[in-house]
């Protein structure tokens, strides 16, 4: 990420729009499943989870069905949102010949693209789970805008991925082969089912270290009155995080030369 981005901002803005309006285009709704379909799946899993496998959940026995959909829907909603980042940067270059070839085109605008439409699916997933919470009794007013704040660490690792993987998914194909399983592991290493609070204590500073736990935790404790993590947790994401952005934009920056060729 470089100060010399923001002369791309309206770039990024205008194919951003252009990318979330080709998603819904064709579709009777349009855009309005964008709401729709948060709002069923947070139904599926309030009937699945809790009158089919009459789960529990784990440390607060006694949440109800609306709480624990909701706990599960946040910890979906951030994983289905770096699975959308994972499995597509691979492919950013690749799937964008004339952009290498043809013009002169700031290719790293195509990761702020990529991750900004994911985002922004994921943020208005959030948005109903912060509404149906509120009307449910469960929620608390603001919540949305305090849960965004927990989501700054992982919007710049999924910047710094989406960079990286982009670089060297030019070179090797079979990267965005990997990327499926990465994704179903990360489903089981992130606190979707369970609260860290619920682990043991060995346990603890494995499942913190996995980028996915802030947000996820975070966002649980603004919706639904948790313990948030602790700002220190917050800042120590945050460095790291924008560590790894500079080294995904210099990897990026160091291979793009090689893009045409390998095209």
């Amino acid at each position: 990420m470089r100060l010399s981005d923001t002369r791309h901002r309206w770039l990024v803005v205008s194919l951003l729009r252009r990318r979330l309006a080709e998603r819904y285009r064709g579709s009777v709704l349009g855009v309005a499943w964008a709401v729709v379909l948060p709002l069923g799946m947070l139904a599926v899993y309030t009937f699945f989870f809790r009158h089919l496998l009459a789960m529990r959940w784990p440390g607060n026995p006694g949440a109800g069905d609306l709480e624990v959909a909701v706990r599960i829907f946040v910890g979906l909603t951030f994983v289905g949102f770096m699975g959308e980042v994972l499995t597509g940067a691979p492919r950013l270059v690749l799937e964008q010949p004339a952009y290498v070839k043809k013009i002169q085109f700031p290719l790293p605008v195509l990761a702020y693209v990529h991750v900004g439409a994911a985002f922004t699916q994921a943020l208005l997933a959030l948005g109903v789970a912060a509404a149906v919470a509120l009307v449910g009794g469960i929620g608390r007013p603001w919540a949305l805008p305090l849960a965004t704040v927990y989501c700054i660490p992982l919007l710049l690792w999924a910047l710094a991925l989406a960079w990286a993987l982009a670089a060297v998914g030019i070179y090797l194909r079979d990267l965005q082969h990997m990327m499926s399983p990465i994704v179903t592991a990360l489903l089981f290493l992130s606190p979707v089912f369970y609260s860290v609070a619920a682990l043991p204590a060995q346990w603890h500073a494995l499942i913190a270290a996995n980028p996915l736990t802030l947000p996820i935790e975070g966002a649980r404790a603004v919706l639904l009155g948790d313990v948030p993590p602790a700002w220190t947790q917050w800042l120590t994401q945050f460095a790291v995080a924008c560590c790894a952005v500079i080294i995904g934009r210099w990897l990026f920056d160091r291979v793009q030369p090689g893009f045409a060729d390998a095209l």
